[in-house]
């Protein structure tokens, strides 16, 4: 009967002293889940810390591309660009190096932007930089340009500006003019001609038209000085003869108050503001309208067309 009782109490001390017994294994298996927490703080802090040394660089290489898209003069491109700004001939060599830029915003397939007139001679330039990094963009541009007024940095002496705003933060470069220029130019008085006359007055539209159909005709021409984009002017084609335009940018509220004053000098007579926000000028059918999202038009004819 000893002998009975003494053979599992001696496997208890066996296996005790292996370490095989219950309370052994649970403890091991305690030191093995500290040892494994431990080991995976280890890798967490590793993982980490090499995704700090990568998002440095990917930061470093950001700050550097934002900066070379500038050039030391307000207004200007960057130097990477090869001396090419606004109003000048692009070039295969310039729009090959637009696509060459990384480290921008890519939603969407969202690239740099470029606005080439119907002679060839570059109008707009843009860069999608982000909402993220909208203001590390302003930062680089107060640091090399100065204060701006609404995001618009003026450089009156070339003639262009550059601005910074708008859905996904946009950086860009365009030719300006004066208001009364400005305005001379959105109310072109091209109802009643032909595109031929309409391309002697303005210059090569944008895009050919297609022989033989009617289409509408553009141009990109400058914008005013406080505002982002250039000025698109659309004129609608209907058997032959342009029937109306409309002319199309964006600009501050101080800005569009003083073209509308610019528009009434010039027209001889202040509009009438009806309950949309739209200002009349019946006489010569002329139609302005401004939105909260900085989007100007002017627009002559077609509807409004009442004694043309």
């Amino acid at each position: 009967m000893t002998l009975v009782v003494a053979v599992p109490f001696g496997f208890a001390i066996r296996d005790s002293l292996k370490g095989n017994d219950l309370q052994s294994k649970k403890e091991q298996a305690e030191k093995d889940a500290v040892a494994e927490e431990a080991r995976a703080r280890v890798e967490e802090k590793e993982r980490e810390a090499k995704e700090y040394e990568a998002q440095k660089l990917v930061d470093a290489k950001r700050k550097q591309t934002l900066a070379s898209l500038i050039g030391s003069v307000r207004g200007s491109l960057g130097d990477r660009f090869n001396g090419k700004q606004v109003g000048v001939p692009s070039s295969e060599e310039f729009e090959s190096s637009l696509n060459l830029i990384d480290g921008l915003e890519d939603r969407d397939g969202e690239k740099p932007g470029l606005q080439l007139r119907g002679n060839g001679d570059i109008a707009s330039v843009s860069f999608t930089i982000g909402d993220d990094h909208c203001g590390e963009m302003r930062q680089a541009l107060v640091a090399v340009w100065g204060d701006s007024t609404d995001d618009v940095w003026v450089d009156s002496e070339h003639s262009r500006r550059a601005s910074l705003g708008g859905l996904l933060c946009i950086l860009h470069f365009d030719q300006i003019v004066d208001d009364k220029t400005w305005t001379k130019t959105a109310l072109s008085n091209l109802i009643g001609k032909t595109p031929a006359q309409a391309q002697k007055l303005l210059g090569p539209s944008t895009a050919p038209m297609t022989e033989g159909e009617d289409s509408d005709l553009s141009w990109y021409l400058p914008g005013a000085s406080s505002g982002r984009e250039s000025t698109e002017l659309v004129a609608t084609v209907v058997d032959g003869k342009i029937t109306s335009t409309t002319a199309s940018t964006t600009v501050s509220a101080t800005q569009a108050q003083t073209l509308i004053a610019a528009l009434s000098k010039q027209l001889g007579a202040p509009p009438v503001a009806d309950e949309t926000g739209n200002y009349q000028w019946l006489k010569p059918n002329v139609v302005a309208s401004y939105s909260d999202s900085w989007r100007f038009t002017v627009s002559r004819g077609g509807a409004f067309t009442r004694d043309e």
